[in-house]
């Protein structure tokens, strides 16, 4: 690795923007990647994968394969062997090499305008771990760095290592910044914690024709439901407005910094949804608390009251509906037979549209040992449910185009004559 550094130091001073060691590049094996790659600008203004340099021990011919296939995946325009000690450049069909004092700097340099959302995200994460040892401490958290830098990456750009700026679209930067959030919640360390993406994702795609005007989550945590929610309401063309609601002030400051970027309006709020007015919702997207046990007596739209979490929430959702409106929830397995429930799951059977029960196993909550169960209600006339228990080719069945989600659109976006039936 000290060797890798060291190449990585010549290709920075010689004024690549970016040199990325061992980059993970989408269906190649780690034994297969090339060992640096570095970035730098095209003639569009555009910083895009320029070099490739592969060291080795053997005769510098034998790292042409891999060079080949870099610039096959990545469209790489410069390739070279670092061999013995012994620089060689590649010529443009890759067949022969010659021998070279090392590598040449970009003719267009080192700064350009980033489009590519992995590099975006690797970014990202690069700089939030950076700043978090910079920050160690002083009790600053995962969550307030995320958001600091995103402010930063939107406002200025990021540095590029050749002293340069790398300036970043709108577009790139909300895509990556999730991405990165989604890989911080992975790490336990972080203190961030995010929906699984295809549950974020199935969750989204399950409001179906209803995804319009008001969405809410009442438990936002760091957005995983509304940005879903916002990316398929952009690419439809459907005229929403996100609300959000957080306990942890955390959390907030972190969706008000994507929000910013986000391609649809939207307020979030610090507070306890369970002591607050929620407002009106055409959608109500959420993934409530699993398991909490309330330190005071929710009021049932059945008129009876409860401390358990679980069903409070799902009553919170259902009471912020619109007539004709939707939730889709992910709640804990409990919610569907524990005893205490029974009452107001049959009032829910009797006075709205259960349209589907979706189980899902274990997984399907980070973090969690249980499973979850996504529940779709509407606030229309009782009809008939959807119920499916998934296995372990959950993330394939609620997938985009995946049977298990094809299947329960096709039953809750029936028309209401067939849905009743």
């Amino acid at each position: 690795m000290t060797r890798f550094t060291e190449v990585a130091s010549l290709l920075e001073r010689a004024g690549f923007g970016v040199v990325q060691v061992e980059p993970h590049l989408p269906g190649v094996a780690e034994s297969a990647r090339p060992d640096l790659l570095a970035w730098a600008s095209n003639r569009e203004g555009e910083l895009v994968p320029w070099a490739a340099v592969e060291i080795t021990s053997r005769r510098a011919e034998t790292a042409l394969p891999v060079l080949a296939r870099t610039q096959a995946l990545t469209g790489t325009r410069e390739h070279y062997v670092l061999s013995s000690g012994e620089w060689f450049k590649a010529d443009a069909g890759l067949r022969t090499l010659d021998r070279v004092d090392g590598p040449s700097s970009p003719p267009l340099g080192g700064s350009g305008r980033l489009v590519d959302v992995p590099l975006a995200t690797s970014l990202l994460r690069e700089r939030l771990w950076r700043r978090m040892d910079e920050e160690r401490g002083r009790g600053t958290s995962v969550a307030e760095v995320f958001a600091d830098l995103v402010a930063e990456f939107y406002e200025r750009g990021a540095n590029a290592t050749s002293g340069g700026q790398l300036r970043l679209g709108r577009e790139v930067l909300w895509q990556a910044a999730r991405r990165a959030l989604v890989d911080f919640s992975r790490d336990v360390r972080s203190g961030i914690y995010a929906s699984h993406p295809v549950v974020a994702s199935a969750v989204s795609a399950l409001a179906g024709s209803r995804l319009d005007g008001t969405v809410l989550d009442p438990f936002c945590g760091t957005g995983s439901f509304i940005w879903a929610a916002a990316e398929r309401a952009a690419h439809r063309g459907s005229n929403v407005d996100l609300i959000g609601f957080d306990i942890s002030a955390a959390m907030v400051n972190v969706v008000e910094g994507l929000l910013v970027l986000a391609p649809v309006s939207g307020v979030v709020t610090c507070a306890d949804a369970f002591r607050t007015r929620l407002p009106e919702a055409d959608v109500v997207l959420a993934a409530p608390p699993m398991g909490l046990r309330l330190p005071f007596e929710h009021e049932l739209l059945t008129g009876s009251v409860t401390r358990d979490g679980d069903v409070a929430a799902v009553d919170l959702a259902v009471r912020a509906l619109r007539p004709g409106g939707r939730a889709v929830l992910q709640v804990s397995p409990g919610f569907t037979f524990r005893a205490n429930g029974e009452q107001y799951r049959q009032f829910l059977t009797d006075r709205y549209r259960v349209a589907a029960l979706i189980g899902c196993p274990t997984g399907s909550v980070p973090g969690a040992a249980i499973g979850s169960v996504l529940v779709v209600i509407d606030a229309t006339s009782p009809g008939r449910t959807f119920v499916a228990q998934l296995g372990e080719d959950w993330q394939t069945q609620l997938s985009e185009g995946g049977a298990g989600l094809q299947a329960a659109l096709a039953h809750i976006d029936a028309p209401a004559v067939e849905a009743e039936g």
